[in-house]
């Protein structure tokens, strides 16, 4: 990236600081310097992160194995020429929107960090890159180290490589990832600044010792099942990636740290970079996901989320269990599949009204099942909202409430009926027992008149209790929809 040298250039640019000593500065020879510089070279080739030297005209000196699998340019086609510039930004405005934010950040300093930019790979993918510059003496002169980190798919992570102001400083100090320089012993030789955050242990504790992997896993066997694994690793080949482990921090906190290493030629021994990425959010989150998604396909309701246009998004087994249809054949459909002809329109307003409202919603409705059964349906409708506060989904919970309904219809079908039949002949039995009273009081009837009237109207009473029975048998045995507990109850 350059400092663009007209307005209608607007190419990208390094910012500008004083003469100061970078490790990519080499005055002199000897073995030891020779030594730096192979495992400078190392760094710079085997990083996982773009990294180009340049003067200040843009001109390419520098162009990484990562510089050329992130853009698709060979650094042949690269290297002492500045052409990539309009090549990873082709549009003229946006390479000029570039520059003006470029120069509105060396306003106020002379480096810039973080800056994310969209590039244009040769083969025409779009790319997400966060840059980092600084201009360092470099073969008696200045140029400019540009780091571009591809975040296009690391956005949960939100790991940013810091400020570049020297070499190591820049690429192992200010990383914001665990890197650790280490001999096969185990011994410590690098412990970067992130590092120590991470784990809690500084790097006076650590460097020259090798003390921190047991502080790391006090636990023997983990220990010994880790090292294992590693040797496993190493047998078949001379390094390993995104092996994760467990360890503790220094204030006793766990933290899950998925690992990569290669192995380098450093002051004339073999020494290993290990670089760990700490995903311990990243996992949580996982975990989390993994859990609300078994939830979600256990429930026995339907657990529907509905996109912007209205298309089902996913479909659990409790939506397939209420209306027919297997995930495959819901899933992009619009969601008035659901709706009978008569009601097409309901739904749709209902979720219109959540998506602009952003407030949930509740209703019973009347949805179609594949067969073309009708089902009775308690709807819990949310909006699911997104970022920057607008709403991403609408999540629908519907629970089947047809046994339901049926149960009360029938039993109110029921109860109406008894109470029908009661009417008539419980008027006649009251109107008898009032007729017997009046003449008892008037004296006109004997004790023996009274028993007999009694007990007619009592067997007129287990007259209609057997009628009630009658009843209940056939309400039971002939409705399907009545819960077990109701027909217990009325089977009495």
């Amino acid at each position: 990236m350059k400092q663009p040298e007209t307005e209608d250039q607007g190419d990208p640019g390094p910012g500008k600081t004083g003469q100061e000593k970078s490790p990519l500065s080499r005055p002199g020879s000897g073995g030891d310097l020779a030594a730096v510089c192979r495992f400078q070279d190392s760094i710079i080739d085997n990083a996982h992160i773009l990294i180009a030297v340049l003067d200040r005209s843009g001109e390419i000196e520098i162009w990484n194995r990562a510089a050329e699998e992130i853009t698709g340019y060979p650094s042949g086609s690269v290297v002492g020429k500045k052409q990539v510039w309009k090549d990873l930004y082709p549009d003229p405005e946006y390479r000029k929107e570039i520059t003006t934010r470029i120069r509105d950040i060396l306003k106020k300093k002379n480096y810039f960090e973080n800056l994310e930019t969209t590039i244009r790979t040769r083969n025409g993918d779009l790319r997400t890159i966060s840059w980092n510059t600084r201009e360092v003496s470099y073969d008696d002169g200045l140029k400019a180290i540009a780091v571009g980190r591809d975040i296009t798919g690391l956005k949960v992570a939100e790991e940013r490589v810091r400020a570049l102001n020297k070499f190591q400083e820049s690429i192992i100090d200010n990383a914001h990832i665990l890197i650790a320089v280490l001999d096969r012993t185990g011994t410590i030789y690098i412990w970067n600044r992130a590092a120590e955050e991470i784990t809690g242990y500084p790097s006076g504790s650590v460097v020259g010792k090798k003390q921190v992997w047991k502080d790391l896993y006090p636990d023997r066997d983990y220990r010994h099942f880790v090292t294992g694994r590693i040797e496993d690793i190493l047998k078949k080949k001379q390094h390993f990636e995104n092996l994760e482990t467990t360890i503790r921090t220094k204030s006793g906190e766990r933290r899950i740290i998925s690992w990569n290493t290669r192995e380098i030629l450093m002051d004339g021994e073999t020494r290993a970079i290990a670089v760990g990425w700490d995903i311990t959010e990243e996992k949580e989150a996982m975990e989390m996901k993994a859990r609300m998604a078994s939830i979600v396909e256990s429930s026995d309701d339907a657990i529907i989320s509905i996109a912007p246009d209205s298309s089902i998004v996913t479909w659990n087994r409790g939506a397939s269990r209420i209306y027919g249809y297997p995930a495959e054949e819901a899933v992009g459909k619009p969601v008035t599949i659901l709706e009978p002809g008569s009601d097409a329109t309901t739904l749709l307003s209902l979720l219109d009204s959540v998506r602009t409202g952003m407030q949930a919603k509740r209703a019973e409705m009347r949805h179609m099942t594949k067969s073309g059964r009708e089902v009775e349906l308690s709807l819990s409708i949310s909006p699911v909202i997104g970022e920057p506060g607008a709403v991403k989904e609408v999540s629908l919970i519907a629970r089947n409430l047809s046994e339901q309904r049926n149960a009360e219809r029938s039993l109110t079908a029921f109860v109406t009926e008894a109470a029908l039949r009661l009417k008539n002949p419980v008027e006649i039995i009251r109107d008898n027992l009032e007729d017997i009273c009046e003449l008892w009081r008037e004296d006109k009837i004997n004790p023996a008149d009274v028993i007999d009237l009694l007990e007619i109207q009592a067997r007129n009473a287990n007259q209609i209790v057997d009628n009630l029975r009658e009843l209940n048998t056939a309400i039971v045995e002939s409705t399907d929809a009545i819960p077990e507990s109701y027909k217990k109850f009325l089977s009495r």
